[in-house]
């Protein structure tokens, strides 16, 4: 191996503690081959080269080092090259960023996705799209931009955790944003992540606030998450995220390495894997949320969906409390037991309040059996006895007009 140049250190200035070899994927084909760069100052410990067998636009890469042979076998001797517009950006500067695109028959609204991500006021984030076997042309039209985004397609079909996980492991950016392909990320999205990693570099998660869109992308409203720091480190990022989702699905930037740490996105949940992945992400540093509205999220009204779900919101719902809290609980020093049982209760009152208001009473046999176990764990026993019946639940405080009324009245001052 070729020696350390001093100027391959974590510390600028320093030869000690040197990050070197750090491997690159090759710019064709993304499997990894040699040479490395130094995760700080981007600095090539081998010599540049002029011969390349990868044809390349002119400014699009800048070479990394010598010829060497491609672990994915796309040549028999390449260049490692870095491509400069696609997140893997000079390590000197500390950030890279990538936008990833799970995407399943969403042809209406996947074009008005990429389009904004392309958009962006600070240029450099890699765009991969992640196409779970869509049949309803989302594919045809993909493919015309498959000169400005990485396109990736799962080797069977994933379902939509299974596709989150493949388009992240695709992704070369240090940072991770998930869009999803009906979704619109909004010009300052990349800026606002980039500020707050440059104010907190060993934070694990980046958020931010979000807007309400129509299936024709009318403004509907803006939302401001509430009950959040500028800056929450462990455990009042876990203690924050106990009772309601506090990172929104479309205006986040998570660290790689954090979701490789916790094992990704839960394959065997149906809608609640983001907010089970955000409560493992606490253990893995602190959470950042800016004050700028980052995406736009589309609400596409189909009647009866609610209820159609039910059954998966309540059983996703008690894995959380009863599996995924008290895990991430043993793995986040300082975690409040009683916190969390308050919360366990809080969870379940509105999470039935909300079965009560859609499930009428003869139809609740399948909610009493997937809420069981919960309510013995919260000492709700009597309640959920109370809804089997077909009595109407109170969700509580939250559920009141009082509280929304003063919900609402918080979120147009702050």
């Amino acid at each position: 191996m070729a020696s350390i140049p001093s100027a391959c250190a974590r510390a600028a200035g320093s030869a000690s503690t040197p990050c070197w070899p750090r491997p690159r994927p090759c710019c064709r084909c993304r499997s990894v081959a040699s040479p490395s760069i130094c995760c700080v100052t981007g600095r090539v410990a081998l010599a540049p080269t002029s011969s390349s067998r990868h044809s390349r636009p002119a400014g699009l890469y800048r070479r990394a080092g010598r010829a060497a042979p491609c672990a994915g076998g796309c040549a028999s001797s390449i260049a490692h090259c870095v491509r400069l517009d696609d997140g893997i950006q000079s390590a000197a500067m500390g950030f890279s960023h990538s936008f990833v695109v799970p995407s399943y028959n969403h042809v209406r609204y996947v074009g008005e996705t990429i389009e904004s991500l392309l958009q962006q006021d600070a240029a450099g984030s890699e765009i991969v799209v992640s196409d779970d076997g869509s049949n309803d042309g989302s594919r045809e039209l993909i493919e015309r931009y498959r000169d400005r985004v990485r396109i990736v397609y799962p080797p069977r079909r994933m379902g939509m955790m299974g596709n989150y996980n493949h388009a992240v492991s695709q992704a070369t950016g240090t940072w991770v944003s998930l869009m999803g392909s009906d979704d619109k990320a909004l010009p300052g999205f990349v800026t606002a992540v980039r500020a707050a990693v440059d104010a907190h570099p060993d934070a694990a998660l980046v958020s931010g606030n979000f807007q309400h869109i129509d299936g024709d992308g009318r403004l509907l409203k803006s939302e401001k998450v509430l009950s959040v720091k500028a800056f929450a480190p462990p455990p009042e990022n876990f203690h924050t995220q106990l009772v309601a989702v506090k990172v929104h699905p479309a205006a986040h930037a998570f660290r790689k390495t954090a979701w490789e740490a916790v094992g990704g996105f839960d394959e065997t949940m149906h809608l609640y894997g983001d907010w089970a992945f955000w409560l493992k992400l606490s253990a893995c540093g602190g959470f950042v949320h800016r004050p700028e509205y980052l995406a736009q999220y589309r609400i596409d009204y189909r009647p009866g969906l609610s209820r159609k779900r039910m059954p998966e919101v309540l059983e996703d719902s008690a894995r959380i409390a009863l599996e995924v809290v008290p895990d991430v609980a043993r793995r986040v020093p300082g975690a409040d037991p009683a916190r969390i049982a308050r919360a366990t209760r809080q969870h379940f009152r509105i999470r039935l309040a909300e079965c009560a208001r859609e499930v009428p009473p003869g139809e609740r046999g399948f909610a009493v059996d997937l809420m069981r176990e919960w309510a013995a764990a919260a000492g709700e026993e009597a309640l959920l006895d109370r809804f089997a019946a077909g009595g109407a639940i109170a969700g509580g405080l939250r559920d009141t007009w009082m509280w929304r009324t003063a919900r609402a009245m918080y979120k147009a001052v702050r």
